[in-house]
């Protein structure tokens, strides 16, 4: 399975892809919500999503889009399956092959910078 996952924030601000690549790590946002690896269903997600993040004034599609998105990495994404992380300008894409299963990363080594938690290791 391909998987297209974007490692940015939104709205053109950093982008992470190159960071990430360069880890060995492919990573989502919504750290604020903290480890889902015991999460059964999507809805779980969804559920922490909007306890911890104000979606009061955004349409309620995006806090299902962002809840199936996390959902999707932690649950779905197989070892073996490939990532393709473009960068924000759509010049450089990053492919990888997924190697581990979905972690939250609580303790992070001085020289990661990247702010999202959510992750899976890649090469």
């Amino acid at each position: 399975m391909l998987w297209k996952i974007f490692v940015r924030y939104p709205h053109g601000k950093k982008d992470w892809a190159s960071e990430c690549y360069s880890l060995g790590i492919v990573a989502l946002g919504w750290s604020k919500i903290g480890d889902i690896s015991k999460v059964e269903y999507r809805i779980e997600v969804e559920e922490l999503l909007s306890k911890k993040i104000d979606y009061r004034s955004e349409p309620k599609r995006k806090l299902i889009n962002n809840s199936s998105s996390l959902y999707s990495f932690a649950k779905e994404v197989q070892v073996g399956d490939l990532i393709i992380m473009p960068d924000s300008h759509g010049k450089c894409f990053y492919i990888g092959e997924v190697e581990s299963n979905y972690y939250f990363q609580s303790n992070k080594r001085k020289e990661d910078s990247c702010p999202f938690l959510h992750r899976r290791k890649v090469k």
